[in-house]
């Protein structure tokens, strides 16, 4: 009987945050100036974005308002505004991995404080490579979906 049906599994998509930005502009596209966009944002909102394409300077997303009314906005934004939050569920401690698989060998980073931001890069599937300074050095690497906090009001702290 199930032989003739085909199960699929959407695979998760890569979440990261626009959080300290007050003005930002969605682009038409990868390359150009055309705005397609400008958001103001307040203080006190974020923006939940779904990574789809990335290019050599900017994502292409999928922008949802955290607070406002502002749903399904699609558009090109600046990689330099893109941010998560490192979540350090495990002791204090998150891995950071050179290519976005958990069988390649980990560095273990500590840290100290709950709320550390990073910048994302690039990203493959729901894995994000991430660049951030903690103590002075800074990391880049990929970050596992489970280190990733989307929440930037708890910091995924409890």
């Amino acid at each position: 009987f199930f032989s003739n049906f085909i199960f699929c599994q959407k695979k998760e998509s890569a979440i990261a945050l626009i959080l300290g930005v007050k003005n930002f502009n969605i682009y038409v596209n990868s390359s150009g100036n055309k705005v397609k966009f400008k958001i103001q944002q307040i203080e006190e909102d974020y923006y939940e974005l779904e990574l789809i394409k990335k290019d050599k300077n900017r994502f292409f997303a999928n922008l949802n308002c955290v607070l406002c009314n502002e749903k399904n906005k699609f558009g090109w934004v600046e990689i330099k505004n893109v941010e998560i939050g490192l979540r350090n569920s495990n002791n204090n401690f998150i891995n950071i991995y050179p290519k976005p698989h958990s069988k390649y060998f980990k560095k273990t980073i500590k840290i100290h404080t709950e709320s550390v931001i990073a910048n994302v890069l690039d990203f493959k599937d729901n894995w994000l490579k991430v660049s951030f300074i903690l103590e002075g050095k800074k990391t880049i690497g990929w970050l596992a979906p489970e280190n990733q906090c989307k929440n930037f009001y708890t910091m995924c702290t409890g």
